[in-house]
């Protein structure tokens, strides 16, 4: 399985710098995208769709979950209508409440974002809750249930569509995969603009996402111990010093047979050296 994360396109909320938080405003009719982000999902999902590999079965399951706001359901809805005008068939959608806007509490309701949020953000990095807006760690335990029951469904492709600080505390959980980060400190990491798609590594086994890579190395280093053409032994250990860390560390967490015996041996030889 492949994991996304998509942020909903531009709402008229973010035209009008209103924060819209609140599930008895942010479900509302008049609360949706505007022209201009309907244009950005279009666009976003054409680029998605173009970038899977060839050929990808038309049958393959696409599961797409999202938040009940108006601006993030619209935004799926253009998601799962660009599949199935591409043929994928098997494309479902489904509605899950727990990956609503962060709470930001009825007395920032309606206020400017641009004056508010940088107020919230620096006291999440200082670890203590500001009034009447909810935790980061509330919103990584309800969005992280979610995706957590999805990725272990039978889905080919998971997209997960949200809200800006809904997702970029969620990117800190999937981010545990290689080098942990604190919900707390989710600014750290590059958030998602309106109508972005970005993949995750939920989902994936620990370094699974360079497989392909690293089974390149390996057939040069073959190719190099018969002939003069790839690298040679003494090359691949300096080349590819880093990928051998990697190799290691898979070894290591139990990933053994993603990988010909040798190459796990080979790993074994570069450590003790």
């Amino acid at each position: 399985m492949r994991a996304f994360l998509v942020r909903h396109g531009q709402s008229l909320a973010n035209i009008h710098d209103r924060i819209c938080s609140l599930p008895e405003t942010g479900t509302l009719p008049t609360e949706g995208l505007s022209d201009a982000g309907k244009q950005q999902v279009q666009k976003s999902a054409e680029a998605i769709i173009a970038s899977l590999p060839s050929p990808t079965p038309r049958d393959a399951v696409i599961q797409i979950t999202t938040s009940d706001f108006t601006r993030a359901y619209e935004t799926a809805s253009i998601l799962r209508d660009s599949f199935v005008r591409n043929g994928f068939t098997a494309t479902n959608l489904a509605v899950d409440a727990r990956l609503r806007e962060r709470n930001f509490g009825a007395q920032l309701e309606g206020k400017s974002g641009h004056d508010w949020y940088e107020k919230v953000w620096a006291q999440d990095a200082l670890r203590i809750q500001f009034e009447g807006v909810e935790t980061p760690e509330s919103v990584a335990e309800r969005a992280n249930s979610v995706v957590k029951e999805v990725v272990r469904k039978t889905a080919a492709y998971a997209f997960f569509v949200a809200h800006g600080d809904t997702l970029q505390i969620l990117q800190t959980q999937a981010k545990r995969n290689d080098s942990p980060v604190s919900c707390w400190d989710h600014r750290t990491l590059q958030h998602l603009e309106t109508a972005e798609i970005r993949e995750t590594m939920y989902g994936r086994r620990p370094f699974e996402s360079i497989a392909p890579k690293l089974r390149g190395i390996w057939d040069s280093l073959l190719q190099g111990s018969s002939n003069s053409v790839g690298p040679k032994r003494s090359e691949f250990k300096f080349r590819y010093r880093n990928q051998t860390t990697a190799l290691a560390l898979y070894k290591r967490a139990g990933e053994r047979e993603a990988f010909p015996s040798k190459i796990c041996n080979e790993t074994n030889v570069h450590e003790r050296e």
